[in-house]
């Protein structure tokens, strides 16, 4: 074997290794890209899904609310009102027919009574939701805002804010 020969094998033994890095680094690249982020989507997908119902289940207590002819704080709501379908309530940890809802100045809620938990922002998950933030797919964190009358629930991805003066939902 001569030295051109040598050589040659020797080019084609490092196109070899700088191809096969760079299918390596591809195949990390789209691993991390594909698999991470999914997780990371679905939470993401799950928290704006919650937020979406929250806000349209205040909307509907705040409709019903404004129907009611006495606009109390305390708010029952109507018995024909089912907020939580195809849910058994044992599951739940309480009784929807005793729950009552306690509404701002504006008609919205702001905490709701027959709920056992010390925030009254995780009441407002627990009420309008019919969901423990504790079975969430990831932990959530509860800040309460008395000073712009808002709850902020919090997760490691994304973020969205309730206020109760107003029945807006953003997102952070």
């Amino acid at each position: 074997m001569n030295e051109e020969e040598a050589n040659e094998k020797l080019k084609s033994l490092y196109r070899f290794v700088v191809v096969f890095i760079v299918i390596v680094l591809i195949a990390v690249g789209c691993i991390k890209f594909l698999v991470e982020p999914q997780s990371d989507r679905t939470l993401n997908l799950a928290m704006n899904n919650l937020a979406t119902n929250l806000s349209q289940r205040s909307m509907l207590i705040h409709n019903l609310w404004l129907t009611d002819t006495s606009r109390t704080q305390d708010f029952h709501l109507p018995s024909w009102v089912k907020l939580y379908q195809d849910v058994r309530y044992d599951k739940i940890g309480f009784n929807p027919k005793e729950l009552v809802f306690v509404m701002s100045k504006t008609g919205w809620p702001k905490d709701v009574k027959g709920i056992n938990r010390d925030n009254s922002c995780e009441r407002l998950w627990v009420g309008l939701l019919g969901k423990d933030i504790k079975l969430f797919i990831e932990e959530v964190k509860v800040i309460a805002h008395p000073e712009d009358n808002s709850c902020t629930y919090h997760t490691r991805v994304t973020s969205f804010k309730y206020n109760f003066m107003t029945g807006e939902v953003s997102y952070l």
